[in-house]
């Protein structure tokens, strides 16, 4: 009836048997937001006898009802409780009954299923609320794999945006970007019984194997209320990684201020097969170097089990500013194309070109919840090549494939030959083996002593990892830090330092102590140079004090 608060399932014939026990299963459909108890079931009893015409002895049968008696768990916190049988309370029969919200269904298509080392694919999300009445306000996504996925808009199909320009200017800002990504905001909502697509951007690992991700949307309206403030859908999906190629080089310093930068790539496919490796672009970005090809490109098509060696030199630029800039080098042998050059400073290149720094740089270095970007040290010189497979898809038809690999190598000067691990040393002294009763927070002193080996002063840079919304502190095997998240550090010449830090502990485990990032802060090279500790690792183990 319409008039009903709450809609009941009514069983019209259930049978049972002597000696045997039925289940069955009831519904309700509440019609009003509010609070709902349930109390037991009504039933009409009716028996069956055999071998008898006449069934009227009963004809409407035994009306009854049968109330619910739950418990809960027995409970055994404190003395008395152990003494005394004293159940806790049930509340599965209580039933809070919220509005009616929005329901958010997510397809992919197509999504990728293999893929080669470093290949960039992409595939459409679309964003389905089958509600018919309330708008979803924001959709997020969080994924397993942050910094292999990107997004834009779908018209923004196309992988390559090519232009004329050999040199140009990074304009864009390059802090670590957090982990969530926003697909809707509450500027513009996602209607009710409506469709939003969006294009998703996958990168490859540089490991071949099988890569999973796994999809978390998380997805609010203005009808939610609590405990419901958001709610979730998840999905997860499987690729397999194949070898492609293989991008390695490393610097060698001819004079002041000049390096030789040789490039070598290999075809290192899996299988003898005839497929060819087209080399596209090289493309360096630095700040305190301009990259030139030595090497004359005869032939930029690497075929299985061969290599492309390449020659570049580098040296700082005539009229130095502080800009980023980018350097083009064009590989292919066509001369007559006019807009050859790919703008990597374009969506979806410049999105893995961000993490590929944020990764490098602070490898382990968590978002906070409460910041949306981090600033970031970037390296002296970053090279991207881009290259393209042409594959045969299952319909036969000829595909290209583009793949992106990245490198940061290593600049050794001369003025630079003597270890790291020889300039500066630290230690973390603290006991190994604690007890505590976890009535409160444990607070751990621990002493960080650092010594400066060198006859000048240095300046050092302490960051003290904190928790994240990707690793919550009380599910990480790693300790939260008290305090001060960042400082800096003057060491003047052969200087010993101790400093005191405090490490927070919320349950008993077998905890590392390898969040914690100690650098030297290198302001010529406009770079960070880490430090590591003597001791590889760091582990302490809190147990509970009986």
């Amino acid at each position: 009836m319409t008039d009903q608060l709450v809609d009941c399932d009514i069983l019209s014939d259930c049978i049972i048997f002597p000696n045997d026990t039925s289940k069955i299963e009831l519904s309700l459909r509440p019609r009003r937001a509010g609070n709902l108890t349930i109390l037991g079931i009504y039933y009409r009893l009716n028996i069956l006898v055999q071998n008898i015409s006449d069934q009227t002895t009963w004809p409407y049968g035994i009306m009854g009802k049968t109330l619910f008696h739950v418990k809960g768990i027995r409970l055994n916190s404190n003395r008395r409780e152990r003494l005394n049988v004293i159940y806790g309370v049930d509340k599965r029969l209580e039933i809070q009954v919220v509005p009616e919200a929005p329901l958010l269904h997510i397809e992919f298509s197509p999504m990728p299923d293999a893929m080669f080392c470093g290949e960039i694919q992409s595939c459409l999300i679309h964003l389905i609320n089958t509600s018919l009445l309330h708008s979803i306000t924001r959709i997020r996504l969080v994924t397993s794999q942050p910094n292999l996925i990107t997004i834009s808009s779908i018209d923004e199909d196309s992988l390559l945006i090519y232009t004329d320009e050999c040199k140009s200017i990074w304009n864009h800002p390059l802090n670590q970007q957090s982990s969530v990504l926003t697909l809707v905001s509450h500027h513009h909502p996602l209607l009710a019984n409506s469709t939003r697509t969006i294009r998703l951007w996958f990168h490859a690992s540089q490991l071949a194997g099988e890569m999973n991700i796994d999809f978390l949307f998380l997805y609010e309206s203005d009808v939610f209320q609590q405990p419901l403030r958001h709610r979730t859908v998840k999905h997860s999906s499987l690729c397999i990684i194949t070898h492609s190629i293989s991008f390695q080089t490393q610097t060698q310093s001819i004079g002041l201020g000049e390096l030789i930068l040789p490039v070598q790539i290999d075809n290192i496919m899996a299988t003898q097969n005839t497929l060819s490796v087209n080399v596209q672009q090289l493309s360096c970005i630095s700040k305190q170097w301009d990259i030139k090809n030595l090497s004359s490109i005869s032939q930029n098509s690497i075929r299985y089990g061969e290599n492309l060696s390449l020659v570049f030199k580098c040296k700082h630029p005539e009229n130095h500013d502080e800009s980023l800039q980018i350097k083009h080098i064009y590989l292919e042998n066509d001369e007559t194309i006019n807009d050859k050059y790919i703008d990597i400073s374009k969506s979806p290149i410049a999105d893995f070109f961000r993490h590929f720094i944020s990764n490098i740089v602070h490898p382990t270095y968590p978002i906070h919840r409460h910041r949306t970007s981090i600033s970031i040290t970037l390296p002296s010189i970053s090279l991207i090549l881009l290259w393209q497979i042409a594959i045969s898809n299952q319909l036969g038809q000829l595909e290209i494939r583009h793949g992106l690999h990245m490198i940061s190598p290593s600049i050794e000067l001369p003025h630079k030959q003597q270890e790291i691990n020889d300039i500066v040393q630290y230690e973390l002294i603290y006991p190994s083996i604690v007890e505590h009763k976890f009535t409160k927070i444990l607070i751990l002193p621990i002493e960080l002593k650092l010594c400066n080996r060198t006859n000048e002063n240095l300046q050092l840079q302490l960051q003290l990892i904190r928790a994240s919304l990707d690793n919550d502190p009380l599910l990480s095997s790693c300790c939260l830090w008290s305090g001060m998240t960042e400082q800096f550090i003057n060491l003047s010449a052969y200087e010993h330092l101790s400093l005191n830090l405090r490490a927070c502990f919320f349950k008993p485990g077998f905890y590392s102590l390898k969040n914690i990032s100690l650098t030297i802060i290198d302001k010529i090279n406009s770079t960070t140079i880490p430090i590591k500790s003597n001791i590889h690792n760091y582990f302490v183990d809190i147990r509970t004090l009986l």
